[in-house]
């Protein structure tokens, strides 16, 4: 659902199209962020060392947020000469490219081994 929504970030440059796409982003994001922490629950081993693990997954689910915001700007920053905001474009399509390989990487877990 995410790609799609990107795809309408893409194509659509009217008001309300883009914020119907970011109130169904926002749904699958949530969708996403339910499954995410039942597949982390569910593969923690059963031992003391649980909440440790917790942190970690939650340190690594952060940092690539912020180092997202750095690159983004970057972008925006180079393509900002560029009419028709084109750089926002580039950060869709990057987006794009990101969820994909998510799934990709994340399809790959098949349990706890």
């Amino acid at each position: 659902m995410m790609i799609l929504v990107c795809f309408v970030f893409i194509w659509f440059r009217n008001q309300y199209a883009i914020l119907l796409a970011g109130a169904f982003f926002g749904i699958g994001y949530g969708a996403y962020t339910s499954v995410d922490w039942a597949l982390v629950t569910d593969t923690l081993p059963p031992t003391d060392q649980a909440g440790k693990f917790m942190g970690i997954w939650s340190a690594m689910g952060i940092l690539p947020q912020m180092v997202g915001i750095t690159i983004g700007a970057i972008i925006l920053q180079i393509l900002r000469s560029i009419p028709n905001h084109f750089g926002y474009t580039i950060l869709s399509i990057f987006t794009i490219i990101y969820l994909l390989l998510g799934t990709l990487v994340i399809k790959q877990v098949k349990g706890v081994r």
